[in-house]
């Protein structure tokens, strides 16, 4: 079976629907939280992911967290910004979305099954970023199927570690030279972490909005990079009043 994975839409609606465009038709839809934040157009994202399953990010945790929770959350002054007024605007079916998500997943695919989760595994309700090979050993011993998928850092990559080892494989990123697709192979006792990248706000230097697709088949993860007009999206957070900042980012992928 096909799986769409993807995550940090970051209420980024044309991102949103280039990347739902791109994918295979008969690929199952999943996201690895974060759908909110940063972005002008949170309702319209969960409106349309409505009936798709996923995980909860530390955005999405923001919109539902007490004052004591959301300090320590620890976002810095202009996301914090971003979630209060996210918060302004959500409806009460968007909050009862997010409410209902859970902090891991486990999709039991006969042919792979794998786990989802916003940040590393090992505390997932404390969104820790998976970015170095220690951060990724940690992470392979909380979670039990082959392939936990994570988002968080918005930077596409994967870590493998072959079984019984403390050597972690080369990381990958999801933007190889020459625009050509990057495909992981899943190889027989190797277990790996592996980063979707984001869709609302990339942070490689590469502007485009980034997804996986899983082929539990087959057996290869593949990274894909789809073009969307980023400028009209700059141009709705300026009108919004959000800081100039989380669009002007866009254009450059940073």
């Amino acid at each position: 079976m096909k799986y769409a994975i993807f995550s940090d839409v970051h209420a980024n609606i044309p991102a949103l629907e280039a990347v739902l465009g791109h994918a295979p038709a008969d690929a199952a839809l999943l996201h690895v939280g974060d759908l909110v934040g940063y972005g002008p157009q949170p309702n319209e994202v969960i409106e349309r992911l409505a009936k798709v399953a996923g995980v909860r990010g530390n955005h999405d945790e923001a919109m539902l967290a007490s004052e004591e929770r959301f300090e320590a959350l620890d976002f810095h002054v202009a996301a914090a910004y971003s979630v209060l007024w996210t918060r302004e605007r959500l409806s009460a079916e968007s909050f009862a979305y997010l409410a209902a998500l859970p902090y891991t997943l486990t999709i039991d695919d006969a042919d792979l099954a794998f786990t989802l989760a916003h940040g590393s595994p090992c505390e997932p309700n404390a969104f820790r970023y998976v970015l170095s090979n220690d951060d990724a050993m940690r992470a392979t011993k909380h979670f039990r199927t082959q392939v936990c998928f994570v988002g968080h850092s918005h930077l596409p990559c994967s870590f493998g570690r072959p079984g019984g080892t403390g050597r972690i494989l080369a990381e990958r990123r999801g933007r190889p030279a020459g625009g050509a697709e990057d495909v992981l192979e899943i190889e027989d006792g190797v277990q790996y972490v592996v980063n979707v990248g984001s869709v609302g706000q990339p942070r490689d230097r590469d502007p485009r909005a980034c997804y996986v697709v899983l082929d539990t088949c087959a057996r290869t993860i593949t990274w894909h990079r789809v073009a969307y007009d980023a400028t009209s999206v700059r141009a709705m957070i300026e009108t919004s009043q959000l800081p100039l900042y989380f669009g002007d980012r866009l254009l450059e992928g940073r």
